[in-house]
């Protein structure tokens, strides 16, 4: 799930300040991993999305 989420949410691919709840040194580390903010920008992005 993180893999699959990483790059949508990775400030790499947004502009620092993002809502993506990452911050910018965090991203290569947790690239395979989903924190809370990932999660409910996900939640979100679904919602929005369905």
């Amino acid at each position: 799930m993180g893999r699959g989420t990483g790059q949508q949410f990775s400030t790499h691919t947004q502009p620092s300040g993002s809502d993506d709840g990452d911050d910018d040194d965090d991203d290569d580390d947790d690239a395979d991993k989903v924190d809370d903010d990932d999660v409910a920008q996900f939640k979100t992005a679904v919602a929005q999305a369905a």
